[in-house]
C-alpha cells in the first residue's frame, strides 16, 4: 500500500492528476526504507520511505527524517548537474517519502555482481572516482555544514550500530575503538556518504550511480574511503578467486581517488583509512548489519586477524594463519596500503 495519496503523489512529480499514474508497485525492499516503482505518464519514478525499525537481526532504531538527508544530498546534487546519482524530484514531509528517478540496470547491484564472482577493475575504479568526485564538490559547500551536521543521525547510523555495539564484544579493542570514533567525528572536512558499499553502486552501461545517501554527514572522506575497501577484502574472502586480485580491487579506486585530495597531504589520508579499515571490518561481522554471506568459519578468522593486526598478538597471529593464503593476501594487502601511504607527501 502506498504511503499517501494517489493525488498528492501526482502533484509532487508534476503531473496533472491521479490517473497519470498509470501503475505501481512494491521493489524488494532494503535494510532501511520502503519502495514504490510508479509507472506515469512523465516516465518511471521511484518513492522512498525511511523504516523506523530496519531489517536486521538485532534491534535497530533510527529517525524516519534521515530520509529528508538523502534528499537534500541529492537535491544538491541534482541542481548541479551531477549525473552519479539518482535526480529528486520533491519531497513530502509529513509522511518522510521522498521521489526520484527510476533507474533501470542490468545488475540489481554492483555487490550482486562481485558476489557471482565477475569483478571488473574499471568499476572499482569508477567507484573510487565517484567518492573523489563527490567530496570534491561537497568540499565547496560550507553553505551545507549545518544541513549535515546531525551528531545524533551519525551516531544512530554509522558510529552506535557498527562501532559501539563491538564494545561488548570486544572489549580489549574499546581504546582503539573510541579513538576511531573521536577522529571520525573531529574531522570536519566535507559531506561523505556515509554507505559507500557496493550494494549501494548501480551498474549502468557505462557508468556507476551511487544510491542510499541517508546517512550523509559532513565528516571524514577517510571513513567513506575505508568503508569502500571493507567490503572489497570481505568479497576476496567470500568468493576464492579474487583472493589473488585483491591488491588491484584495492589499488583501482585509490589510482582514481588519490588526485582529488586537496584538502590535505595524502599521506594523512590513506593513515587514516587504515585506522578505520580494521574496525569497519570487524562492525561487518559482529555489527548490527552483519554481512550475510561469510560462514562462521570465515568470519572467526577476520576476527583473529583484526585481533593481530590492532593488539600485535603473536597468538592471534598463529589463530589467523590457520588459513594461510587468504591471510597472507590480506597481510600483504594492509602492507601495501601502509607502503603507500610511507610514499606520499
Amino acid at each position: 500500500m502506498l504511503p499517501d495519496s494517489l493525488n498528492n503523489i501526482a502533484s509532487l512529480i508534476g503531473l496533472s492528476s491521479k490517473n497519470d499514474i498509470r501503475s505501481w508497485k512494491s521493489i524488494e525492499p532494503g535494510l532501511s526504507s520502503r519502495l514504490w516503482k510508479l509507472e506515469t505518464t512523465r516516465g518511471d519514478f521511484v518513492l522512498k520511505q525511511a523504516l523506523t525499525k530496519l531489517r536486521v537481526k538485532d534491534d535497530w532504531y533510527i529517525s524516519p527524517h534521515r530520509n529528508k538527508n538523502e534528499y537534500n544530498y541529492l537535491k544538491a546534487l541534482t541542481e548541479a548537474g551531477f549525473e552519479y546519482t539518482p535526480k529528486v524530484l520533491n519531497y513530502e514531509c509529513q509522511k518522510n517519502y521522498f521521489i526520484m528517478d527510476y533507474i533501470d540496470s542490468p545488475y540489481p547491484n554492483w555487490k550482486t555482481k562481485l558476489i557471482s564472482g565477475n569483478f571488473e577493475s574499471i568499476e572499482a575504479f569508477k567507484a573510487g572516482d565517484i567518492l573523489g568526485k563527490l567530496h570534491s564538490f561537497f568540499l565547496e559547500r560550507p553553505d551545507l555544514f549545518q544541513t549535515f551536521n546531525d551528531k545524533d543521525l551519525y551516531f544512530q547510523t554509522r558510529l552506535s550500530p557498527y562501532w559501539v555495539t563491538l564494545f561488548s564484544k570486544h572489549p580489549e579493542l574499546k581504546k582503539y575503538i573510541n579513538r576511531a570514533i573521536e577522529i571520525s567525528l573531529k574531522k570536519k572536512i566535507t559531506i561523505i556518504h556515509g554507505d559507500a558499499s557496493p550494494k549501494n553502486f548501480l551498474i549502468l552501461s557505462d557508468k556507476l550511480l551511487l544510491l542510499d545517501a541517508e546517512c550523509a554527514f559532513w565528516g571524514d572522506p577517510a571513513y567513506d574511503f575505508a568503508f569502500l575497501l571493507t567490503h572489497l577484502f570481505l568479497k576476496s574472502y567470500a568468493v576464492p578467486s579474487y583472493l589473488s586480485s585483491l591488491i588491484l580491487m584495492i589499488r583501482e579506486p585509490l589510482v582514481a581517488y588519490l588526485p582529488y585530495i586537496s584538502w590535505e597531504p595524502s599521506k594523512c589520508f590513506l593513515e587514516r583509512v587504515q585506522f578505520y579499515l580494521p574496525i569497519l571490518l570487524l562492525a561487518r561481522i559482529d555489527g548490527k548489519a552483519a554481512v550475510e554471506y561469510l560462514d562462521p568459519n570465515q568470519k572467526e578468522f577476520i576476527r583473529s586477524f583484526i585481533k593481530a593486526q590492532i593488539l600485535k598478538d603473536t597468538k592471534l597471529s598463529r589463530c589467523a594463519h590457520s588459513l594461510p593464503s587468504v591471510y597472507e593476501t590480506w597481510h600483504e594487502a594492509f602492507l601495501f596500503l601502509k607502503t603507500l601511504e610511507n610514499n606520499r607527501k
